[in-house]
């Protein structure tokens, strides 16, 4: 018994080391050499998005930045057109001519150029992931010395690459969609100083990239003017957002805005020559539902002022305008830069952009090459 038992233990430290001996072959064969190749890949997606070339300016070398990227854009319809180009130079947005033919934005503006370059923040999002993942790459390259010397740190390794595959995703899907909302509207706010002629609060336009496309978003808002949908208070939140909230409670429990937090002790007090009190039974749940229309009606009312004159009236009666009704603006209605709004007419367009079309294929090439890496090393451990 004794004798098999050493001859097992033999076997499998023969075969651990076996194991490592391919692990160690793998990594220093295979790997380490091919890291300078991923570098050098994520040193050109780099040099396309800062200088539109896959090589970095150099006086010397004779080598000078990409030409701009001129990416036209065009939306028809039988009554409305938005035709134009933007020109993207590395992360900006640097001119824009545009025309539309709406009712709406007509009232505002025909043409549109742009005065002032606009960054693209998820251009500069997806920069610093591909920096972070070059120099995470250029520190795992001491691990060749490592190797050589006798060091086997292969967790290390394997942490590395996790991380590694984190930055690659993040910098790919910096060119797929806005995930922050701060880079949207109705968060991000148009500055109207950066385009000519200088833009309407009625207007907003946002770039952004979707799809390694570059769109571009415009609205023309209606400011609300009527009260209480017209009212915000000092946190920001409209009455309409806070209707919404409430929407979402049951129609019997308190208002998120108005519920208060009731004292609480540590532990209970305990009664002096009083008898033990039993525990009061448990009351079923009132049922609850959503607040209905006829709830939400009364809620409005009860914010409305009631001192409408006679004149006032009359006036309403003579504009014989259909103002919008509350559902109507609970559905519609937006809270953006300090006003109420309703979007009355939106045009969103886009167009191919090839450069960040081929940075996309090649941040695809290396995930899927540092995930084989990792799924071999496991594979082998």
């Amino acid at each position: 018994m004794t004798t098999n038992a050493a001859l097992t233990d033999t076997i499998r430290l023969l075969q651990v080391k076996h194991d490592d001996t391919e692990l160690h072959w793998y990594i220093t064969a295979i790997i380490i050499p091919d890291l300078s190749q991923v570098i050098e890949t994520l040193q050109i997606c780099k040099n396309l998005l800062l200088y539109n070339s896959p090589q970095a300016p150099s006086p010397k070398d004779c080598i000078e930045k990409g030409p701009l990227l001129k990416l036209p854009i065009s939306l028809h319809n039988k009554t409305d057109s938005l035709n134009g180009i933007v020109i993207r130079d590395g992360p900006y947005i640097t001119d824009l001519s545009l025309t539309i033919k709406n009712q709406y934005f007509n009232k505002y503006v025909h043409k549109l150029q742009l005065g002032t370059p606009v960054i693209l923040e998820q251009i500069v999002n997806c920069l610093n992931s591909i920096n972070d993942s070059i120099n995470l790459l250029q520190d795992l390259q001491s691990i060749d010395r490592e190797f050589k010397e006798g060091v086997h740190n292969h967790n290390k390794l394997i942490e590395t690459f996790e991380v590694l595959l984190h930055h690659i995703h993040d910098a790919k899907i910096s060119l797929q969609i806005p995930t922050d909302p701060n880079l949207v509207f109705p968060l991000k706010v148009t500055n109207g100083k950066d385009f000519e002629p200088e833009l309407s609060d009625h207007i907003t336009v946002d770039f952004y990239t979707c799809d390694n496309q570059i769109s571009l978003d415009a609205k023309c808002l209606h400011k609300i003017t009527e009260k209480p949908w017209s009212e915000i208070d000092s946190t920001g939140k409209s009455f309409v957002d806070k209707l919404r909230d409430d929407m979402k409670l049951p129609s019997n429990t308190p208002s998120v805005h108005t519920i208060r937090t009731p004292s609480l002790r540590s532990s209970p007090v305990p009664s002096v020559n009083k008898p033990e009190q039993q525990p009061p039974q448990e009351q079923p749940s009132p049922r609850v539902h959503p607040l209905t229309v006829s709830e939400i009606e009364k809620k409005v009312q009860e914010k409305t002022p009631n001192n409408t004159n006679f004149l006032s009236n009359i006036m309403n009666h003579l504009l014989l305008r259909d103002k919008p009704k509350a559902m109507d603006y609970i559905s519609r209605a937006i809270t953006y830069n300090g006003m109420v709004v309703m979007v009355n007419k939106k045009f969103e367009v886009s167009t191919d952009d090839p450069i960040l079309i081929s940075i996309s294929s090649k941040l695809n090439y290396i995930e899927k090459k540092i995930n084989k890496f990792n799924t071999n090393i496991n594979s082998l451990l």
